[in-house]
């Protein structure tokens, strides 16, 4: 009978666990969530959050709102940041490593595609 208790016991708070490690995924990374970054020209860029190890990249104005193509990892996600920006783009960047930095041209147009640089 005992035994039956532990068990139950054991797999009722077996998904409390669970998702508390699924919360926690996000902690030790300094990352604002929904929190709209703008740049002098009155476009912004924001991340959300899609899995729980995974981000997705919004960029836009007041007249538009689009989706980055790729969804980026927490350790990239913390270290994006504006390397500069002009009335038509929008330049992100980050670091993976290795003195390796990756730019992302963000076109501030409804149809221009966005690429890596």
């Amino acid at each position: 009978m005992r035994v039956l208790f532990f068990l139950a016991l054991f797999i009722y708070l077996l998904p409390t666990k669970s998702n508390t490690q699924t919360s926690n995924q996000f902690k030790g990374y300094n990352i604002a969530l929904n929190k709209k970054t703008w740049t002098t020209n009155k476009a912004y860029y924001v991340v959300t959050q899609a899995t729980d190890s995974t981000v997705f990249l919004y960029w836009g104005n007041d007249n538009f709102k689009r989706q980055y193509h790729y969804d980026f990892d927490l350790s990239s996600a913390e270290k994006l940041h504006i390397k500069w920006t002009s009335k038509n783009y929008l330049i992100l960047q980050y670091a993976t490593g290795s003195g390796v930095w990756v730019d992302i041209a963000l076109p501030i147009d409804k149809e221009e595609k966005s690429q890596n640089l």
